[in-house]
């Protein structure tokens, strides 16, 4: 007997848990599904054996996320999760493909509403040598460490924008291995000084400014340095490890590391999925994947579409924003400023797209009039990662061409699914939850 649900969420984090209980708390049935084998998203993410992962995390996170289990697990009869799930996209039918991995299995479901709430991905500046064996994002190292609570050995060079650095770098201290220093491409302190509006922002997060405090404190101590104005120009192999040159405010300066941290920002993980509802089905989005606002706000806006879905679903919906949410907008506007920084142009030699191999000096300028050519032409966006990983790059070299090929067009150029790999002999047993 198939059972019917009212709502597919997508992704298990502080959003996707907190909108599943709404709804089933207003009498909705939810199928929550999650890639992992453990709940939590990125901010929660379990040790490889399942248990607490060591890594630091306020207490404030903690405590939060406890509550949120508790409430799942008093509304079980409500909410059945489905864990090591991947959502492949939606067929013409308004059927949600999933691919049930731990039970190898594709599995067809048929909601109402679907809800994602998959957080947000990562940005990566492509410097010539990024794609180096030895150089990681911040966000996969911080997945490494808290799946392991071991640090890497060695030499420890991050080289990114924004809060994730400081909280990695702190993170990684603890651990017993600080980074040797922290190349910031923002001055925040400088704009701190010339838009005073910024720190007025900033007290709209007071506990994520105590946060960030307590981070600065801890890379202090560690005697980590802090370099701002400073930007990755060149990553490159030698005999002890890895080269980096940096251009720090005008001066060449290079480092010796074992590892090295990139990092360019976050941004709504959309990649793929639909932006509006699609006939009778209902979709929303929640938290990072919506709006990148930290965990604390993620919490809040779960209970804001949740009820918003409800509202769809059984009478009429009304516009709601609470003033928790507002405070996390105006707080990170005001930090968007602070780590505003200039685009630094992807140099001839450095990778694009690492899937098909496609390299700066390879992109033909006559194939930046539209994103459909810059695909076909150069393959860009055509491999395993379907431009998750390239789009922004790409877009950015159109727009230095004086071409105007936005970087959601390239998004929207690669809409299909399945929107992650899945076997066709799996595809084509797929049967209805």
């Amino acid at each position: 007997m198939h059972i019917t649900f009212d709502v597919l969420v997508v992704g298990a984090g502080p959003a996707g848990v907190s909108a599943a209980i709404e709804m089933a708390a207003g009498g909705a049935m939810v199928l929550l599904v999650e890639q992992r084998s453990t709940i939590g998203g990125a901010i929660h993410r379990s040790r490889y054996d399942g248990t607490l992962s060591p890594v630091f995390m306020p207490a404030r996170h903690k405590r939060n996320w406890t509550r949120l289990k508790e409430r799942m697990n008093a509304l079980s009869s409500q909410i059945r999760l489905m864990t090591e799930a991947v959502f492949l996209g939606i067929d013409g039918d308004g059927y949600c493909v999933i691919d049930h991995r731990r039970a190898q299995e594709v599995k067809l479901v048929r909601p109402k509403a679907v809800l994602f709430a998959v957080g947000a991905s990562e940005q990566l500046f492509h410097a010539e040598g990024w794609n180096l064996p030895g150089v990681v994002t911040a966000g996969g190292l911080q997945v490494q460490i808290k799946e392991t609570g071991i640090a890497p050995v060695g030499r420890i060079l991050v080289a990114g924008s924004g809060p994730l650095p400081l909280a990695l770098s702190a993170q990684l201290a603890k651990l017993g291995n600080a980074p040797v220093a922290i190349l910031e491409p923002a001055d925040p302190i400088r704009k701190l000084i010339c838009h005073p509006s910024a720190s007025l922002g900033l007290l709209a997060g007071s506990a994520q400014l105590a946060e960030g405090f307590r981070y600065a404190a801890t890379l202090l101590s560690a005697r980590t340095r802090y370099k701002v104005g400073a930007t990755v120009e060149e990553i490159s192999k030698d005999r002890d490890g890895l080269r980096v040159v940096a251009n720090e405010s005008g001066q060449a300066k290079v480092y010796e590391a074992d590892l090295v941290i990139l990092h360019d920002g976050l941004a709504s993980n959309s990649s793929g999925l639909p932006k509006s509802d699609i006939g009778a089905l209902i979709v929303e989005r929640a938290g990072d994947c919506s709006e990148v606002l930290g965990a604390d706000a993620a919490i809040v806006d779960g209970r804001r579409v949740g009820k918003l879905i409800l509202d769809r679903l059984f009478s009429t919906p009304e516009k709601r924003i609470s003033l928790q949410l507002l405070k996390a907008k105006v707080f990170q506007r005001s930090m968007s400023l602070l780590f505003e920084r200039p685009t630094q142009p992807i140099q001839g030699d450095a990778v694009v797209c690492r899937c098909e191999g496609v390299r700066r000096r390879d992109i033909q300028p006559a194939s930046l009039c539209s994103a459909r050519e810059l695909k076909l032409i150069n393959r860009v966006g055509m491999g395993a990662c379907q431009g998750r990983f390239c789009e922004k790059a790409a877009a950015a070299i159109a727009l230095e061409e004086a071409h105007l090929v936005a970087r959601n067009e390239m998004d929207e150029s690669g809409s299909r699914w399945p929107i992650r790999p899945v076997s066709v002999a799996a595809l084509a047993k797929a049967s209805q939850i």
